[in-house]
Parts: C-alpha cells; sequence; structure tokens
C-alpha cells in the first residue's frame, strides 16, 4: 500500500514506491502490482517480493522528516505470511527493501503481523519504521536471512514494540534490533538470536527507557562487513550495544545474554544504562571474549543479578533496579 496524501486508503493493487533512505541516497521497496498470495509460498523457494509499504513523498533529504506531501494516515495495517527477496547484490551500500515499511509521512495507529515475516536478501529489512507508528505488533516469527538484515530497525517515532515471537537473523553483518534514530519508548521481545560475523543482536544509539526479553538475546559469529548509513563497516557480533548517545533506563532478561566467538564483547556499553537484570547470566564463550565492557563514566550498576561476568571499568555490575514502561 502506497499513498501520497491519502487517509485511511486500502489499496487493492500493491504499488513500487521509491524513497530517499536515511543516509541520503536512493532507497527502494519492492512491492508486486499484484501480489501472490503470501501464505501459499514455500518458504524454502521465495519468488517475487510481496510485502507491505504505507508511506508519502519525503519532505526532507535524509528521507526521516515530514512529508511534504500530505500525510498518510492508517488505523491498523494488519499482515499475513510475507516472504521477500529485495534481490539487491551483496555489498550494495545506498539500496535497502523492506518486508513491512511504514515509511516517512506515514501516522499509523498499530501495526500488527499476525503471520511469519521472512527475507532472503543483502539488505533486507523485516520490518522497518520511519514514520509515526503508536504500536507494533508481532505475534509470528520474524527472520531474515543474509547480509546486513535486520529484524527490526527503527528511524522514526513509535510508542511501544512487541514481538510475541522468536526474531532471529543469519547472516553476515544481520542484526536482530536496531534503534537509529527518531524515538521508541518501550520494546519486548519473546527471544532474539543472531547468527554471523558482525551480527549484532541489539545495537541502540538514541534514548531508549525499557527493554525487555522473555527469553534468550543471543549472537554467534566474529567480526565482520556491516551497512551502518549506507557505509560498509567492521562490526563485531556483540548480543547487547549502547552506542555514544545511545541510553537504556532497564535492560531485563528472563534468560541469558550470550556469545560465541572469540575476541568479543557480549554486552558493550559506550552510552549509557541505568540497570540490568539477566536470570540466566551474561556469558561469553570464546577465547579472548568478555562478558560485560563499560567504557562510560557514571554507569552505576551496583548489585550484580547478572551472574559472573568480566568487567573493564570498576565498580560497575548489574542491576535490578526496575523502571516502568511508559504508557
Amino acid at each position: 500500500m502506497c499513498a501520497d496524501g491519502q487517509s485511511d486508503r486500502t489499496a487493492s493493487a500493491w504499488m513500487p514506491c521509491k524513497v530517499r533512505s536515511p543516509c541520503g541516497t536512493s532507497s527502494r521497496i519492492q512491492v508486486p502490482r499484484s501480489p501472490p498470495n503470501c501464505s501459499t509460498w514455500p518458504p524454502a523457494a521465495p519468488g517475487a517480493p510481496c510485502g507491505a509499504a504505507v508511506c508519502s513523498s519525503v519532505g526532507t533529504e535524509t528521507g526521516t522528516g515530514p512529508a511534504d506531501g500530505g500525510t498518510v494516515r492508517v488505523t491498523m495495517l494488519r499482515t499475513g505470511e510475507i516472504h521477500t527477496d529485495g534481490g539487491i547484490p551483496a555489498g550494495t551500500p545506498d539500496l535497502i527493501t523492506g518486508a513491512v515499511f511504514v515509511i516517512s509521512g506515514a501516522v499509523v495507529d498499530e501495526v500488527l503481523n499476525s503471520g511469519p515475516v521472512i527475507t532472503y536478501g543483502p539488505n533486507d529489512m523485516a520490518l522497518d519504521n520511519w514514520g509515526q507508528v503508536r504500536t507494533w505488533v508481532a505475534t509470528a516469527p520474524v527472520t531474515s536471512h543474509g547480509p546486513s538484515g535486520i529484524g527490526f530497525v527503527n528511524f522514526g517515532d513509535l510508542g511501544r514494540l512487541d514481538i510475541r515471537a522468536p526474531a532471529a537473523t543469519h547472516g553476515t553483518g544481520a542484526r536482530g534490533f536496531n534503534l537509529y534514530d527518531g524515538s521508541l519508548r518501550c520494546a519486548s521481545f519473546d527471544s532474539l538470536a543472531t547468527t554471523g560475523d558482525g551480527a549484532v543482536g541489539v545495537q541502540v544509539s538514541r534514548e531508549l527507557p525499557r527493554l525487555d526479553i522473555r527469553g534468550d538475546l543471543t549472537t554467534s559469529g566474529g567480526t565482520g562487513a556491516s551497512l551502518i548509513r549506507g557505509v560498509q563497516v567492521q562490526l563485531q557480533a556483540i548480543a547487547l550495544s549502547i552506542k555514544p548517545g545511545g541510553r537504556i533506563g532497564q535492560v531485563t532478561v528472563g534468560g541469558r545474554i550470550a556469545t560465541r566467538g572469540d575476541n568479543l564483547v557480549t554486552l558493550d556499553v559506550t552510552g549509557e544504562l541505568d540497570g540490568c537484570q539477566a536470570g540466566g547470566g551474561v556469558q561469553a564463550e570464546g577465547q579472548g571474549s568478555d562478558a560485560v565492557h563499560v567504557h562510560s563514566d557514571g554507569v552505576d550498576l551496583a548489585g550484580s543479578s547478572c551472574g559472573a561476568v568480566t568487567i573493564s571499568s570498576s565498580g560497575s555490575s548489574c542491576s535490578s533496579r526496575t523502571v516502568a514502561c511508559p504508557a
């Protein structure tokens, strides 16, 4: 569904929508004009892309500002089973696709992914938000196959994210969850798992009051290339990375936070973290790997509840401080 300046429009035939990416280069979403029934597609043999896009024309060069061609307002965007392959050559720095993509200029009350969302190609985003969404819920697995894919990425404004089924990525530089820009008040996942060199589990560069993961947060891999804001960079397969400018109020993980690979860090804090609680502990499996690195001044994690950890700064461990999820 792609419209310009329309209100509560439901498209009977989906159209391609081309937008400018947040890194200032051309980006695209590929959606068939007459989509097949996605629920009948064999997952092992995806054909043409099949997905959903809600967008308007973009009002800034970065692609993340208000639309200059009107606003698309949607009460609910509901999707069934979706399989996509954007067909982008591996290593391409300036193109992405989205299986479910809310783009700048779109204002959506609720997104509900009631069927599995699976991507197969390089730079394919399974769930991607650049617009304004009040609530985004997925009740079926979210899976990405291919380098530099992402399970969920946010550049826009989102109130609450709730992924109620496993989220997993497979591929070099593929990540589970990225809060790059915009705002997000509360994020929760059933579980998050990434596999591949440079495959970060969670990467946060903005304010996130609360992150809840009911099961495990795990990564397996080493160092590899990943697409970050239009540039291929080298990343470690860190389980939870809080970057400079990023802050998480409370991290609560029901299972374990773990990495499997050499010379890795499981929990890496160069931003801010108020509190962390992991029922299964924080673990680093591999030669030369550490469980926790805290690089920031003023990070207070006194009162460990995260199991045995190795910490690079003195006086830091994990805390059971509780932060309420904003309404």
